[in-house]
C-alpha cells in the first residue's frame, strides 16, 4: 500500500538529512524491480506536473507528488476508504521531520511513486554511498 512507500521515503529522507551535510547531493533513484539506477536532478520533478498537495509545517514547505492521486489509481494514497487518512498521517510524519530539522524557509519536494499491489515489491532498500 502507498503509505508504506511514503513512510520509507520520509525515513530515508530524514536519514539522509540527519546523516551530515544538508547541502545539495545528487539524487539517485533505484528501481527495485529492475535494479536499474538513474540520476535525478531538481528539474525531474517537472515531469510530474504540479504537486498534488503542499504541506506547510514549522516554517518549511513540503511539495508532495502523490502518483496514486495524480493517476487516480484508487489504491494507496488515492484509496477511497484509506487514502485521505494515509495522506493525513504523512502530514503528521512531515510535521515531526520539520520540527526536528528546524529549517524555516526551506522547501522539500517529495515524490511518492505509484503503489504496488501485486506483492512483489520491497518495503525498503538501502545501502552505503
Amino acid at each position: 500500500m502507498g503509505i508504506r512507500n511514503g513512510f520509507v521515503c520520509v525515513a530515508l529522507l530524514a536519514t539522509c538529512l540527519f546523516a551530515g551535510d544538508v547541502s545539495a547531493e545528487d539524487l539517485v533513484v533505484v528501481y527495485h524491480h529492475t535494479g536499474q539506477s538513474e540520476s535525478m536532478d531538481n528539474k525531474a520533478f517537472t515531469d510530474f506536473g504540479s504537486p498534488t498537495a503542499t504541506h506547510p509545517s514549522n516554517g518549511m514547505t513540503f511539495n508532495l507528488f502523490y502518483e496514486d492521486v495524480r493517476l487516480s489509481t484508487g489504491t494507496g494514497f488515492d484509496h477511497a476508504t484509506n487514502g485521505a487518512a494515509a495522506r493525513a498521517r504523512m502530514n503528521d510524519v512531515l510535521d515531526e521531520v520539520s520540527a526536528t530539522l528546524n529549517e524555516s524557509g526551506s522547501t522539500l519536494d517529495i515524490l511518492f511513486n505509484q503503489s504496488e499491489t501485486d506483492g512483489t515489491g520491497f518495503l525498503a532498500q538501502a545501502g552505503s554511498s
